[in-house]
């Protein structure tokens, strides 16, 4: 779904702060060749990243699929990938086409280490260490480890996400009451929380450094919503219908998730809208395809990308 910054098209997924209105025909619904990835989008989207096991596979646009086998045993889906930066986080190493996988380096005193995110640039690894069943967020910067402990009355965390830049992450924090997701810059590391609720579990940032975006829960599990958290500002629900949120644009104005309108994207203007219904409304053919989730949203906030089903298999969508 092409909505640039100088056009907007009521209800589509750019900011609405364009001057003339975008024609209908712009919007596109594509299905990705079988097997093309739907983890993780550059920053333009056109370009997808995904895999499984010691495969990584890359689709763009214009040259189809390509695999790679990443050398060492690990499992492509427990990482993350920049987006645009296309090095890609995985177990213990970060991989990259000219150099291959490349292991971080191990704190002392700690047993293992897992990479999650990396930086635009690739100098910056976020993730965490092992000691026994605990987990410390870790920050590498050209190969040297920092922790970046946990919050007060914390034992253990994980790194979720970073900014484009790597001076901003989140992640969770966990003690025997309840699991508090955070954000962290050189500065200071602080709680990210939801007014009513009592667990918050992050799943992005957005590239700006400035929007976290994840589900909420209350204290015994029994209800949830999607939140958004801005810096400086108290958090708050998505809106209504969405449950969770799962990956918000570079300036934090389009978050996309999943909730009772199906797969849905939010931004001012129009709030919480069903994607799919959305492209119907709009005269877009969904090429037979029923789309079940969205995975991501490329970081211009143009294109998102998920996994839709046609003739009962499961193929990715990119609009």
């Amino acid at each position: 779904m092409k909505i640039t910054r100088t056009t907007f098209l009521m209800g589509a997924l750019g900011l609405g702060l364009a001057s003339r209105v975008r024609a209908q025909s712009d919007i596109v619904y594509d299905l990705l060749p079988t097997g093309a990835p739907r983890d993780f989008i550059s920053g333009n989207g056109r370009i997808t990243w995904g895999g499984t096991g010691a495969q990584l596979k890359r689709w763009e646009l214009g040259n189809g699929v390509t695999t790679y086998n990443i050398g060492v045993a690990s499992n492509v889906t427990a990482g993350g990938i920049s987006r645009g930066a296309e090095a890609v986080a995985i177990d213990e190493y970060v991989w990259q086409e000219s150099t291959g996988a490349v292991a971080l380096s191990v704190p002392t005193g700690y047993g293992g280490v897992r990479a999650v995110a990396v930086s635009r640039n690739r100098n910056k690894v976020g993730g965490y260490v092992t000691q026994g069943t605990l987990h410390m967020p870790c920050l590498w910067e050209n190969g040297t480890p920092t922790l970046l402990g946990v919050l007060p009355e914390y034992q253990s965390g994980d790194v979720v996400d970073m900014s484009k830049d790597g001076t901003a992450l989140t992640g969770v924090c966990v003690n025997q009451w309840n699991y508090q997701a955070y954000y962290w810059t050189p500065t200071h590391m602080e709680q990210v929380r939801l007014e009513g609720y009592w667990h918050t579990l992050p799943h992005a940032i957005s590239d700006d450094g400035q929007t976290v975006v994840g589900i909420a829960y209350t204290e015994n599990w029994s209800s949830l919503t999607a939140f958004v958290w801005r810096n400086g500002i108290e958090g708050a629900s998505v809106g209504a219908g969405a449950v969770t949120a799962v990956d918000v644009s570079e300036d934090g104005q389009v978050i996309v998730g999943h909730g009772s309108p199906g797969a849905y994207f939010w931004n001012v203007s129009l709030g919480v809208t069903g994607l799919e219904n959305y492209l119907v409304e709009q005269g877009v053919g969904l090429k037979d395809s029923d789309i079940h989730e969205i995975t991501r949203v490329s970081a211009d906030g143009t294109t998102i990308i998920g996994r839709a089903v046609k003739d009962g298999a499961s193929r990715t969508f990119r609009a």
